[in-house]
């Protein structure tokens, strides 16, 4: 920087330091215009979050929980097994191809991730009778005295399938649909104790006529 004195005789030179003026104070920022995505890319860091993308969107898992949901208050929940068949018919019929899945159905690792990003759901096990009409049932039982050790191959309970449904629901059902097989026993007897050999229906598809 020149600088020159009052008379004029003579002239110098010496560097000052030219202090740096703000327009606004440091740290006055109201409010902040970025995103931490845009402040990732600036910083040249991962913007995404790690792994494989999901193949769904959320309004599309959203929509598979609801239906999930739905179908278990109905009284015909979804186990597992056919979730991952829902998840490729709806990826069939949209036309979309997901490489890692083998012929588009997904893994059962796919589908515990698919559980996990949705705690809304819950697996738990489903009973195939209500609880009233087991109840009342054992009631029955003790009263004719009648253990369940003298039932040779019956039971009141076909067994037990793990399902998805609602986190938090109380004794979830199954309806057991015609595709199960069904064997009607029909008893007859007296008030001295006295039976007829019971008269079993079998499933089947002939009627023969002797």
């Amino acid at each position: 920087m020149v600088l020159e004195d009052k008379i004029g005789k003579f002239s110098y030179l010496t560097t000052l330091p030219i202090p740096k003026i703000h327009k606004k104070a440091v740290g006055s920022r109201q409010y902040h215009d970025y995103i931490e995505e845009t402040l990732n890319k600036c910083l040249k860091q991962h913007t995404k979050s790690f792994g494989r993308p999901n193949a769904f969107n959320e309004a599309e898992e959203k929509s598979f929980v609801d239906h999930i949901i739905k179908m278990s208050e109905l009284g015909f929940p979804v186990n597992k097994t056919d979730l991952r068949h829902i998840l490729k018919s709806y990826l069939d019929r949209i036309g979309r191809k997901i490489k890692v899945f083998k012929n588009n159905l997904p893994g059962l690792t796919r589908v515990s991730l698919f559980l996990k990003r949705n705690p809304t759901l819950s697996v738990r096990p489903a009973t195939f009778i209500k609880r009233s009409r087991a109840a009342l049932l054992l009631m029955y039982l003790h009263i004719i005295f009648i253990t369940m050790m003298r039932l040779a191959n019956l039971t009141d309970n076909p067994g037990q399938k793990k399902i998805l449904t609602k986190r938090g629901s109380k004794y979830p059902e199954n309806i057991c649909s015609s595709s199960k097989v069904t064997v009607n026993i029909m008893m007859c007897g007296n008030a001295a104790g006295d039976l007829i050999p019971p008269y079993v229906v079998y499933k089947t598809k002939n009627l023969w006529q002797l």
